[in-house]
């Protein structure tokens, strides 16, 4: 899934004053202590409708209020969610998931097997226009359902057809097109999440937009949005296991300007944070104020390949070779991330030899860790484009640490002869913008929603919603569908890092460097963890 902006001095002044009226009335209280903490989602969510939402901040509000058939323990293990357990088929293609008796929305009414059909389905109809409509082609029949109601393919396909059927109300079966190994994983994501019909039907467009319609079936659940400003949320008495929460309310900030979330965290009017000032992360890793941890995600370059010059592969060559990764994560970043020389980050087993994905091919030239700047300029040359006639953007939105690793590529650009304006917008505008391919070169970065490749290299695939750079090759297209169509892991593989190998060779997107988890905890708080993928978890939390 996919964060957000420094702000003038004089709109730090601003925020200093907005913040002080932000915090006012939520001081604990001395005599006892209140089971509240208050979070910085760093921005206004675009959407958190389950089925819309494809970033990381919508995800956080998300998977607050819902849960899906599975979850993930504080140590990455797959845990029983709203399904008790199930079973799968020996030839994994079919599971058969039991939902828990005592599972109910917030609303008291029970949680069913058809709740997570409508919602799968919701998320597969064209009509819905969710980016990730292309997770349900895992399932049977899903693509084809896919292709006739959008009027791909004239083959008849109905919605009785997909391979996800309720059973009774409490038996969902799941009928998978190819055995994926990572499927229970991905059935922890929070766009597989339940979602009421009766809710959603009578305002598709609105229903995740008020507090009152917001109906959930996870531990917490919202009871107010007062947008660029704060989401308040308290525990959801229905839960399933609510008697496990011991948190009594939440609420989201959403403070842009990283150097006031982190006064407001040292006055203690914020307890947990993620976004801090670029030149002080060093001095909060050495202080274990800002705690680092693995991340299953990269950041990237995305170039649009329906604009020129962005076009121009050998354009793209030069600009990806102009870039010092390695100057980037030691000046920029500062907080243990790795250059990236690929598109898959560290973290996923490679069962060929049971190395890391990553590691079994750590580099490619077209990506180096350093930059080349004379064969940069070669390239440039040989690219044929007439700098003299366009007008070079780069887009992105800006926290302190986007806007520096920016003002770097510039840099780093201008020394081959490239001039590029740099645009900021804040997050909600530019997800927008690149998702609809207003941009000409922006900032992207994904975080694995499962810990396979596929989760990253699905995201390139011609029908995937978040394929921001548009890019579209039959041979990649071929080796994603062998991948998942293929029954033996070693040689599905094999297609991996041959899909990997072609989209580095044509370089839709140009790595930066692999990412690693940030948060910081006050030290009142606890058992809050952000997962590799991004997810980050309220459930074991409480203030001690």
């Amino acid at each position: 899934m996919n964060r957000k902006r420094i702000l003038t001095a004089v709109a730090a002044v601003m925020s200093v004053f907005f913040i002080s009226t932000l915090f006012a009335g939520f001081a604990t209280s001395k005599s006892a202590v209140a089971q509240t903490l208050t979070y910085n989602l760093a921005g206004d969510p675009k959407t958190i409708d389950v089925s819309l939402n494809d970033a990381v901040d919508g995800g956080d509000v998300i998977d607050a209020c819902f849960e899906g058939l599975t979850m993930f323990s504080n140590k990455n293990a797959i845990l029983p969610g709203t399904a008790k357990s199930w079973e799968v088929s020996k030839d994994g293609k079919t599971y058969t998931f039991h939902i828990r008796d005592n599972a109910k929305w917030s609303d008291g009414k029970p949680v069913t097997a058809q709740d997570f059909v409508f919602s799968w389905m919701r998320l597969l109809d064209p009509k819905t226009m969710a980016n990730y409509a292309s997770t349900m082609f895992y399932v049977k029949n899903g693509e084809a359902f896919y292709n006739y109601k959008s009027g791909i393919s004239k083959t008849v396909v109905n919605a009785s057809d997909v391979g996800v059927t309720a059973i009774d109300a409490k038996t969902l079966k799941v009928v998978l097109a190819a055995p994926t190994p990572y499927f229970l994983g991905l059935c922890a994501w929070s766009g597989l999440s339940p979602q009421r019909e009766d809710v959603v039907s009578k305002d598709p467009l609105g229903w995740a937009t008020k507090p009152e319609t917001y109906v959930g079936n996870g531990p917490f659940k919202l009871t107010a949005w007062q947008h660029n400003n704060y989401m308040t949320f308290v525990k959801n008495p229905n839960y399933w296991n609510a008697k496990a929460i011991k948190l009594d309310s939440m609420k989201f900030v959403m403070v842009v300007d990283t150097t006031v979330a982190l006064q407001a965290w040292e006055k203690g009017d914020i307890d947990v944070m993620y976004n801090f000032p670029a030149t002080e992360i060093p001095n909060l890793i050495a202080a274990k104020k800002d705690i680092v941890a693995p991340s299953y995600s990269s950041t990237y370059i995305e170039f649009n390949m329906n604009k020129y010059p962005t076009n121009n592969l050998k354009f793209r060559q030069a600009l990806s070779l102009a870039v010092d990764r390695t100057t980037i994560v030691k000046n920029v970043t500062k907080a243990g991330q790795q250059p990236g020389t690929a598109l898959v980050p560290y973290g996923s087993i490679d069962v060929t030899n049971g190395k890391d994905f990553r590691a079994n091919k750590p580099g490619y030239d077209i990506a180096p860790a350093t930059s080349n700047v004379a064969k940069a300029k070669q390239l440039l040359k040989e690219s044929g484009v007439d700098l003299s006639k366009v007008h070079l953007t780069y887009s992105y939105n800006t926290n302190s640490v986007n806007k520096g690793i920016a003002e770097v590529l510039q840099a780093m650009w201008q020394q081959i002869g490239v001039t590029v304006e740099l645009k900021n917008s804040e997050f909600a505008v530019f997800q927008a913008a690149r998702t609809s391919g207003n941009y000409m070169i922006a900032r992207g970065a994904w975080g694995g929603d499962y810990t396979d490749p596929m989760t990253f290299l699905d995201l390139f695939t011609k029908k995937n919603g978040n394929n921001d750079p548009k890019y579209s090759n039959l041979r990649y297209e071929g080796l994603i569908a062998a991948a998942k169509a293929e029954g033996n892991p070693v040689t599905r593989m094999k297609f991996l890092h041959q899909a990997e190998d072609q989209l580095m060779a044509d370089l839709p997107i140009a790595p930066l460097f692999f990412q690693v988890n940030q948060l910081s905890n006050k030290p009142s708080v606890v058992g809050v963890y952000r997962l590799p993928s991004s997810q980050v978890y309220f459930n074991e939390a409480y203030r001690k």
